[in-house]
């Protein structure tokens, strides 16, 4: 019986786990403050306290109190847990897609689907004498289809398994190839800079050879203006000195 308990709280674990993910998938997409997010995980804490409580206690003194639990915590956690995920995933492969990511995009859409379907197998529990376990069960499930429901789970647990491991790497070459092109457009613009670089250090040169050329023509024009200047007078004070030594 203790081991059997033992399951039960494992059970419970795994599930909240899964609700845990499927609330932080969506929480993003909704652009919640901090504070909000903290009652999110206070409300998901509470919300699994309750379900537990309701299926130890409400079924006390019930002969089969451990299968009613199983159930409770199937009905109440797993399957709004794997619903929840479902949702996410699928909505972030629209995004994907609508992005361009197509490898990532199909394996989020093979994920929700496998959540999909995993959220219905939970709503298969062990039989029960109250609905719907005397309606839908493991043994009426096994009847009807010829093999357990634990054969479908683990088949969706492992295409959930295979499809997020390929939207890891979808997702993780995704970022190498945006990480690349950063890359390209951060070479892209230092060479921009040193050819933009380049070309004011020739407009300079060039800027400066005409300064030279000017200043060297502004002397040589200062120099002959002096040079006549200086010329024409000397003649005439020579021819002033002829006058007036005459």
């Amino acid at each position: 019986v203790f081991l059997s308990w033992v399951r039960v709280a494992i059970l419970m674990i795994s599930f909240f786990f899964l609700l845990v993910f499927g609330v932080s998938l969506l929480q993003p997409e909704m652009h919640l403050p901090r504070r909000v997010r903290r009652l999110w995980w206070s409300g998901l804490i509470g919300y699994v306290a309750l379900v537990f409580w309701f299926g130890a206690f409400i079924w006390a003194g019930h002969a089969d109190r451990l299968t009613h639990v199983d159930a409770s915590l199937r009905y109440f956690l797993a399957v709004p847990a794997a619903f929840l995920a479902g949702l996410a995933l699928q909505r972030r492969a629209r995004l994907a897609l609508r992005q361009g990511n197509q490898s990532l995009g199909r394996s989020f859409i093979l994920a929700a689907l496998g959540f999909s379907v995993y959220a219905f197998t939970q709503m298969v529990a062990p039989p029960l004498d109250v609905f719907p376990g005397n309606l839908l069960n493991t043994n009426t499930f096994l009847a009807y289809t010829g093999f357990p429901v634990q054969v479908v789970r683990a088949a969706m647990a492992v295409l959930i398994t295979v499809s997020l491991l390929h939207g890891i790497h979808a997702a993780e070459v995704e970022r190498q190839n945006q990480f690349l092109a950063a890359q390209q457009a951060r070479v892209d613009a230092l060479e921009q800079v040193r050819l933009e670089l380049i070309r004011r250090e020739n407009m300079r040169q060039e800027l400066l050879r005409h300064i030279v050329v000017a200043q060297e023509e502004e002397r040589a024009r200062i120099s002959r203006e002096l040079h006549d200047q200086t010329a024409q007078t000397l003649t005439a004070f020579s021819l002033h000195l002829a006058a007036l030594r005459q």
